[in-house]
């Protein structure tokens, strides 16, 4: 089999968390930050055994070694092989020295939601590039309105971009992001903000799960 486009391009997305890579096989593709402050996860069809990397972008590479291959997930080995009679092996590593994760997620209850299109993600990551800044703020004065802001995160009078959204919720609040963490493909999401310092991102076809800054605060 050949991996699809859209795997690949999950691939990659998932190597910008955490180089290290183990699946199971089971459908469900999970990476988890070094930090554990970044965990992402969505569904794959076209790989069904298990396998574990130490380097996926190294991974990624080699397969681009071999033209329209056919990909075969082995116990212990990849495979690849071509109608030009190229051949390629690519062995696993021990899963048990890699960084996975071992739990699902329980998101809390999320006491902020609000849709974030692509274009204002992209928007957001233009500004942060531009300014050179790293702090992405959500806050409100409990009016209805979200302040959405590229900042330096040091409350200065530095420059500084934002935009604003409309919300349903009435209670004040400031919630910070590092935007080195936004490590999210460019989609649309629906976004939960828990006062227990963890997000969620729900995209088209994968979600990620982005832990808060402790400078965060709600209802004070």
């Amino acid at each position: 089999m050949s991996l699809s486009k859209d795997t690949v391009s999950k691939l990659k997305n998932f190597a910008t968390i955490n180089p290290n890579i183990v699946y199971g096989g089971s459908g469900k593709l999970k990476t988890i930050s070094e930090a554990k402050n970044i965990l992402a996860e969505t569904e794959v069809e076209d790989i069904t055994s298990e396998f574990s990397v130490y380097d996926l972008n190294e991974l990624i590479s080699t397969l681009s070694l071999i033209e329209d291959g056919d990909v075969q997930f082995g116990n212990g080995q990849l495979t690849v092989t071509n109608g030009k009679g190229y051949n390629l092996k690519y062995v696993y590593a021990d899963p048990n020295i890699l960084t996975k994760p071992t739990k699902d997620i329980q998101m809390p209850e999320a006491d902020v939601e609000f849709v974030l299109t692509s274009d204002e993600l992209n928007d957001i990551r233009k500004a942060s590039s531009t300014l050179g800044h790293n702090t992405l703020q959500f806050t409100s004065d409990g009016s209805g309105v979200m302040e959405v802001k590229v900042t330096d995160g040091t409350g200065s009078s530095k420059n500084s971009f934002w935009f604003k959204k409309q919300i349903t919720n009435t209670t004040s609040f400031n919630f910070d992001f590092l935007i080195n963490n936004l490590k999210v493909v460019s989609d649309e999401y629906n976004v939960s903000l828990s006062s227990k310092l963890i997000s969620k991102w729900e995209g088209s076809d994968i979600t990620y799960y982005i832990a808060l800054e402790k400078t965060s605060n709600y209802g004070s």
